[in-house]
């Protein structure tokens, strides 16, 4: 008789293991934006072999309807969307690899980040939008987007020079289509510095910019540095004639 037991345990204890998991069926019912906090609350409930596409589907319509309907109106909210946005993809990893979930996450980074502007150590600021960057290879010109909504309108081009350098990595010469990427280059030759990625890739967009802000300079130290920069394309007649002493 005991050793029949286990026997008759069995079937039970598998019936008490499938009661704790909830139903898909349920958690389809519901609405994903009405019911967003409850459907993401009872997602990681439902039994891993039911975790389908349909599954996936209504999961990612509520995480987006979530992020959607954050209200950020200080520092304060902003930290706490972005919290959000980071905790999202920990519970449920495949929204990491979302399109529309991270054009989701790539709105509300530009509306939080510009709070975060003066919070922190100097500095500071631009590093973060970078690396709310770098956590989306997905989504078209992020870097792009995220420089010119968010920290310029906050610094000085030079300060996106790590950004434009994410732009051009992904992008490669697409990246020269993009305005703040050659007012960016020209401002930091000024100063006697190089963008390499924009003078490798842009040259033919820059060139005009280049020549005619060496040619304009106020001083004669701006203008050789400017010219310092375009050495490589000294022996250009549209180089020559803007470098020429």
């Amino acid at each position: 008789m005991n050793r029949a037991l286990p026997l008759l345990w069995l079937p039970l204890a598998a019936c008490a293991t499938a009661s704790q998991f909830y139903p898909l069926s349920e958690l389809q019912a519901l609405d994903p934006v009405e019911d967003r906090a409850e459907l993401l609350a009872h997602a990681p409930q439902v039994a891993p072999s039911q975790r389908t596409a349909g599954w996936r589907a209504v999961v990612e319509q509520a995480s987006i309807a979530t992020l959607a309907q954050l209200e950020v109106k200080d520092a304060a909210t902003a930290e706490q969307a972005l919290a959000l946005v980071d905790a999202q993809p920990q519970k449920f990893p495949f929204l990491a690899r979302s399109p529309d979930w991270l054009s989701a996450r790539a709105a509300l980074g530009v509306k939080a980040l510009p709070w975060l502007a003066n919070e922190g150590e100097r500095g500071s600021f631009p590093r973060r939008v970078l690396e709310f960057a770098k956590k989306d290879a997905v989504t078209p010109q992020l870097a792009q987007r995220l420089a010119d909504e968010v920290l310029l309108k906050q610094l000085i081009a030079s300060t996106a020079s790590s950004l434009a350098e994410l732009a051009f990595e992904r992008d490669g010469a697409a990246a020269c289509g993009w305005p703040t990427a050659i007012k960016m280059t020209v401002e930091l030759a000024g100063d006697g510095s190089t963008f390499k990625p924009a003078l490798e890739k842009c040259w033919k967009q820059l060139v005009g910019p280049m020549t005619d802000a060496a040619a304009k300079s106020e001083t004669r130290t701006a203008k050789l540095k400017l010219c310092a920069v375009m050495s490589d394309h000294a022996a250009e007649p549209a180089v020559k004639s803007a470098c020429a002493e």
